[in-house]
């Protein structure tokens, strides 16, 4: 084994020396990674350490590398710090009167709505007019804005902030993907928008206007069937009903649904052949930097119709550097090619390292470039007899997929296992219907019914597309892993991927026990990482959702208003539900119950009730009781005096109501107990207002009832009580909850407390002597 590490080692070395910039872009990129995160400038020497390196550089001095390796790593943390802070001339989150450009094409969401990007934005302020650097994401409610097109200069009045970060662990991040798209802020519209001139010419307009035009055609020539193709050839996901995009995405098949490498490849050898039949045709000779201009001349004004997604430009950059090597008459080297293409993306736009487009993009070339010739090698000495078609379509599938792994599972939380076998159907059929709609979009041009009888052969591969998705979803057969990974983890496999790679020279059997021990070790600090007994109070707003875990357990107490929050959550950690209680009948406290029934993914062992009835429940609160006994799931009443065990470690002791507690109000009803884990104590207390009942309760963390409200957490019950820290969980927009009789209490009784609305999920560690908090937000 030793000898076998000295030979990957020599092996790296040699691969990425020969691959400098190679070897760059990964140090640019991880500074990249981080300066999405950090929002910080990088200490001093790391600047002065690139400096150093690129003098020495000059001067050929070999251990320069390092340090022009340090630099670049620091360059990208800057650049990416300095690229995604909002500059500092917006004046504040308000709502103004604006005029701007429109920027991208307008798109109509499901709920009507108008969404779009503008930019050079001015702010009437005070009076005066106030230019803001950057662009906004606008959202406009109704059909005014439906009209407009790049290059319109326009008018309204809107709400204008910047956008949130991740409030929770697994949530949505709208401020970064924002930034994706090149927005600082977000903006909404509740009137019309006035369209005040167009320009005379905008290339973004010309090149929506083709694609519009192309939509129209084949809307025409294909019906049911025409969302998918305008998904597959223009990129138009969002136009496709819901259910078919979950069907695509539960069986790994969503990447057909977005314009990708693969559609611009199939545009580069289409014009590919046609420069060919003319060199063939010996009446025009083109030199390699005519080919080159040709190309680019077709490649770049597609890529700007269909999006300049990071997908895209990867596919372009990459081709356009092949055919730059042919220029200068060298040879293309493909991780090169690809390096160049992640370098010139990032400098471009440093936010896309978080974009699941340039994660999924890059993800596949890497597997396809490592692994597409040993897995070539391994198929044609393992399956001779196979048709060679097959083999090349297995070989290509295993290899994406290997490179698609870890960002798909980042963006699901779950490893479809029949996604090999599907793509192995799936891109094959995606890779002929692109081809064979360019002709009949053609044909459409010059005689609409000849068009709409040669359509018929590729309506009938759509359907079968659709089949395939539909038929996979319906299998379920996902293998649920954390999205949360560790670095580690993700490192390991990736390596592991270089590993069995031809540019290491290693026996099989020792590749499998490097690549095996890398991803051991991933997994072992996974398992580290989610060991730390600890309570998650969850940001949902003006409602209540914490989890309790213990080692594997997740305990939940209530669900939020619509669930959305804890699925994100569950999803990011991998849990399933050992015990789940709800507090009492009001929807902010179960009202995402229905979702979590809904998801194949999350598993509930157990539902726990109050053993009481009160006034004032919410509609839906017994159907969804009664569903869930349905689905085989044991909805158990309990009472004060009840106590459970839900190992490994976790107490739980009822305080209230008592058995058959009746009473008009419905927070009066709430279960209200006391958990006993890690040698700490937790009272959650639900709406409850009366704190008399609990005169006699102590614990160390308080989960304070009724999100602040004054009529709660009184004085007598703190002095009693004395918790160590008290949670309050309540929303920003609220003028009224938490109280401020209930803070001054909590001051005057000594108590520390956090709130979600500022700090976002709380997490609060119960694995040493003393209490530890932290706030997701900073």
């Amino acid at each position: 084994m030793r000898g076998a590490i000295i030979q990957f080692y020599k092996d790296t070395v040699s691969y990425f020396t020969r691959r400098w910039l190679c070897l760059g872009t990964m140090a640019f990129t991880i500074g990249t990674a981080l300066g999405v995160d950090a929002r910080y400038s990088p200490p001093l020497w790391l600047v002065s350490a690139g400096a150093f390196g690129f003098v020495m550089l000059l001067r050929g001095r070999k251990i320069a590398r390092l340090f022009a390796l340090i630099g670049l790593f620091g360059l990208g943390l800057a650049w990416c710090s300095l690229r995604t802070t909002a500059p500092p001339d917006f004046p504040g989150a308000g709502t103004y009167l604006i005029q701007a450009r429109v920027r991208t094409p307008v798109v109509i969401g499901e709920d009507g709505a108008s969404r779009f990007d503008i930019s050079n934005i001015t702010l009437a302020v005070d009076g005066e007019t106030h230019a803001l650097a950057g662009s906004a994401y606008t959202w406009v409610d109704g059909a005014s804005a439906a009209r407009l097109e790049p290059g319109d200069w326009i008018e309204l009045t809107g709400s204008i902030r910047l956008p949130d970060s991740a409030r929770n662990p697994g949530g949505f991040d709208a401020r970064r993907w924002a930034l994706t798209r090149g927005d600082y802020y977000t903006l909404f519209v509740d009137e019309s928008v006035t369209l005040i001139r167009s320009e005379a010419f905008s290339l973004t307009r010309t090149m929506h206007r083709a694609q519009m035009s192309l939509a129209a055609r084949i809307d025409g020539l294909f019906g049911e069937e025409a969302p998918l193709l305008r998904a597959i050839m223009l990129g138009e996901a969002s136009l496709l009903p819901a259910d078919w995009r979950e069907s695509f995405s539960r069986v790994g098949i969503v990447h057909l649904l977005s314009v990708s490498g693969l559609h611009i490849g199939f545009v580069y050898l289409v014009i590919k052949l046609l420069l060919d039949l003319l060199d063939r045709s010996n009446r025009i000779g083109l030199s390699p930097l005519a080919r080159t201009i040709a190309l680019t001349a077709a490649l770049v004004p597609y890529t700007i119709m269909v999006g300049l997604s990071p997908s895209t430009l990867r596919a372009s950059l990459m081709l356009l550097g092949y055919r730059f090597a042919t220029v200068v008459a060298r040879r293309a080297d493909h991780m090169t090619c690809l390096s160049m293409a992640a370098a010139l993306t990032l400098i471009a736009s440093p936010a896309d390292i978080a974009s699941i487009s340039f994660q999924l993009s890059f993800g596949a070339m890497v597997g396809l470039i490592l692994l597409t010739n040993p897995l070539k090698s391994l198929f044609d000495n393992a399956a001779k007899h196979v048709p060679s078609i097959i083999r090349s379509t297995l070989t290509m599938t295993i290899a994406a997929q290997a490179g698609l792994f870890v960002p798909s599972i980042q963006l699901t939380g779950f490893y479809p296992l029949l996604s090999p076998i599907a793509n192995c159907i799936a891109i094959p059929l995606s890779s002929a219907i692109f081809p064979l709609s360019i002709p009949v979009l053609i044909i459409d041009a010059i005689y609409h019914p000849l068009a709409a009888a040669l359509a018929w052969p590729e309506r009938l591969l759509l359907r079968l597309l659709r089949v395939i998705a539909d038929a996979g979803a319906s299998l379920g057969w996902l293998l649920r892993i954390p999205s949360l990974l560790p670095a580690v983890l993700i490192a390991g496999v990736f390596i592991s991927l270089f590993i069995w790679s031809d540019a290491i020279r290693l026996q099989g059997r020792i590749r499998a026990a490097l690549s095996g021990l890398l991803i051991a070790v991933g997994f072992v600090v996974m398992i580290i990482y989610r060991a730390p007994v600890r309570y998650v109070q969850l940001d949902v707003g003006q409602a209540l959702s914490g989890v309790l875990h213990a080692g594997s357990t997740a305990m939940v107490v209530d669900t939020g208003v619509d669930g959305e929050e804890l699925l994100d959550y569950l999803t990011a950690t991998g849990d399933d539900i050992d015990a789940l209680f709800i507090t009492h009948g009001h929807i902010d406290h179960f009202g995402g119950l229905s979702s979590l029934l809904d998801d194949p993914l999350i598993k509930i062992k157990r539902i726990y009730v109050p053993d009481a009835e009160g006034g004032g429940v919410d509609p839906g609160y017994y159907d969804t009781l009664d569903e869930a006994r349905a689905r085989g799931i044991p909805v158990t009443p309990l009472s004060r005096g009840d106590t459970l065990d839900i190992p490994p470690g976790i107490s739980i002791e009822v305080l209230w109501p008592p058995s058959g507690y009746v009473n008009a109000d419905a927070n009066e009803t709430s279960l209200v107990m006391r958990a006993s884990v890690g040698g700490h104590t937790i009272l959650f207390t639900g709406d409850i207002g009366e704190m008399e009942p609990l005169r006699d309760t102590n614990a160390e963390l308080l989960v304070a009832a009724h999100h602040g409200s004054q009529y709660s957490t009184s004085a007598a019950f703190l002095e009693h009580m004395s918790p160590s820290l008290a949670l309050i969980s309540c929303g920003a927009v609220n003028r009224y909850l938490p109280h401020p009789d209930v803070l001054a209490r909590l001051d005057e009784a000594g108590v520390p407390y956090r709130r979600t609305d500022e700090r976002g999920a709380l997490t609060v560690y119960l694995d040493g002597e003393a209490l530890r908090v932290r706030g997701f937000v900073n």
